[in-house]
């Protein structure tokens, strides 16, 4: 992100940047489809799990589009997302220990 930030500066208003930090999009990779070890295709759908929910690419996509021609420097969707940059910029040891706690003891 800071490297896009930079190029902002640098480049002034001669070429549009928009930072977009997306949630988990709904793809073949978050149904589980992935490579194993030896290049062979595998689907499995307990490899991402089910604890966040998955925003829909295609709506993903319109809220990227609407933003970029509305002339938006940030997007993140879905929204609520935002919340984690704002704790990692206020309180980066509290997001840490959120993070840990929801890797080892949510269900997977």
């Amino acid at each position: 992100v800071a490297f896009y930030e930079t190029l902002r500066v640098e480049v002034g208003s001669d070429i549009h940047i928009m930072i977009v930090t997306p949630g988990f999009i709904e793809s073949e990779m978050t149904k589980g489809k992935h490579l194993a070890g030896d290049g062979q295709m595998l689907v499995d759908d307990n490899v991402f799990g089910k604890l966040f929910p998955l925003y829909k690419a295609d709506r993903s996509a319109q809220s990227i589009v609407r933003s970029a021609c509305r002339g938006e420097r940030y997007l993140t969707e879905p929204t609520w997302y935002g919340v984690t940059h704002w704790l990692k910029t206020v309180s980066p040891e509290l997001l840490e220990m959120i993070l840990g706690f929801i890797h080892l003891y949510l269900p997977k």
